[in-house]
């Protein structure tokens, strides 16, 4: 890790998306690295995981992966959207194997058109 990074201050302070493009502006131009939040929220992964069976994966494999998630969380959280009904789980058998697809619901749809509706709401230009 650079010198200069080392040097930066903790953040112990919760910063919000505005204030984070703005961080990582004067952070790029002083010393040319971006401030990366250590964790994405519950929700933030739930809306990722919807988006990318909407955007068309529909396999287990293909959603951890659009998704950056690693294997046993991202199961328990399809699971999960399965049993609330957000997520039609499908299972096909071919040969000795069952597989399964995922399609979203029209709930899990509504769900995702309703904030994707409040993020393009609180979306600002950085000069």
């Amino acid at each position: 890790m650079p010198n200069s990074v080392r040097n930066i201050p903790s953040i112990n302070w919760i910063i919000d998306e505005f204030s984070l493009n703005i961080f990582n502006v004067l952070l790029m131009s002083l010393i040319g690295v971006y401030y990366m939040p250590a964790r994405r929220s519950t929700l933030d992964l739930i809306l990722a995981v919807l988006k990318a069976i909407r955007d068309g994966c529909d396999k287990p494999t293909r959603i951890m992966y659009a998704c950056n998630m690693s294997w046993k969380p991202m199961k328990r959280m399809l699971g999960g959207l399965v049993e609330k009904g957000y997520v039609l789980e499908i299972k096909h058998s071919s040969n000795r194997r069952s597989r399964k697809r995922y399609l979203i619901s029209e709930r899990g749809e509504s769900v995702l058109r309703y904030f994707e509706r409040g993020r393009v709401q609180f979306e600002v230009d950085i000069i």
